[in-house]
């Protein structure tokens, strides 16, 4: 009977212990699962932090390149402007440099219809009569003088101080040096005194009667002078 008590007294202590170490081994886990938890969390954290880190910079990063966009779109359209009004400029630079041109034409034309009137008002006194002196012969003049107008850069003026000299003729003209050509206007107190480098060349088609050689010709010039 004592020995039946004392095996059941054992039982049970045996019991006791068993769910007590049960119990431990059970708190035991829950810690270190506990601080696993807390580490991933920490890990989940710390990542966190770094992505909004990337997210601050990439977002710096993409202000700063819109900036440098907006910049060169202003500089690119500064450009443009700046372009525009260059090419107004020289736009107006030409046709302020074809108006003196061609005002410099109808001025030659305006000084040869003047001195034509000029000659037409003068008073011609016819001198006594005296001795009867055989007159000179007077130079050959063509039958009919070729119209000198036709070269460029030649308006009524110089074609009558040219014709004063005794060229009436493309022919004549083209016989010519340019050099001689300035001579005859700087000795005839031309005013404005032209470039004739290309009259000779000009004349020489004419002579030939090659008008479109001379039509083309005169399309590279300006004002009757060569352009380089």
């Amino acid at each position: 009977m004592n020995y039946l008590l004392f095996l059941i007294v054992l039982i049970v202590l045996y019991l006791l212990f068993r769910e007590e170490d049960e119990g431990s081994e059970s708190r035991a886990g829950l810690e270190h699962k506990l601080l696993a938890a807390e580490a991933k969390s920490e890990r989940l954290e710390a990542a966190r932090v770094q992505l909004h880190t990337e997210n601050s910079q990439l977002k710096a990063t993409t202000e700063a390149l819109a900036e440098e966009k907006k910049a060169l779109d202003k500089k690119v359209l500064q450009q443009a402007t700046d372009l525009e009004a260059t090419e107004a400029r020289v736009k107006e630079l030409e046709e302020a440099l074809a108006a003196a041109e061609k005002g410099g034409a109808k001025a030659d034309e305006g000084e040869g219809e003047t001195a034509s009137s000029e000659q037409e008002e003068v008073v011609v006194v016819e001198p006594e009569p005296g001795p009867e002196v055989e007159p000179e012969p007077e130079p050959e003049v063509p039958a009919e003088p070729d119209d000198l107008r036709r070269i460029e850069g030649i308006g009524p003026k110089f074609a009558s101080l040219l014709n004063e000299n005794g060229v009436m003729t493309f022919a004549q003209l083209a016989a010519l040096k340019p050099e001689k050509i300035s001579e005859f206007l700087a000795s005839s107190g031309a005013k404005r005194l032209a470039d004739p480098a290309s009259w000779p060349d000009q004349a020489a088609l004419a002579a030939k009667g090659d008008w479109e050689g001379l039509e083309a010709l005169q399309e590279k010039l300006k004002g009757g002078r060569y352009v380089d």
